[in-house]
């Protein structure tokens, strides 16, 4: 059963079963099909926050540097 994406480990199994099902040929409303949209919609939110995040922390570290 798939769960909110809340961790680094569920992201990167969520990816990893993204790639398998991207390989396969997949039938338009299968089960698959939809698995690979629910998936693709989860790791795309849990990116566009933690990237956005990590982008952040790289201009207070950015800041931090010229201050010294």
């Amino acid at each position: 059963m798939l769960e909110l994406l809340e961790t680094e480990e569920q992201y990167e199994s969520y990816i990893k079963r993204i790639y398998i099902l991207m390989k396969m040929d997949l039938k338009e409303d299968s089960e698959e099909s939809e698995e690979l949209k629910f998936l693709s919609i989860l790791v795309q939110n849990y990116e566009q926050v933690h990237c956005k995040l990590e982008a952040e922390f790289d201009k207070i570290k950015s800041v931090k540097s010229l201050k010294n």
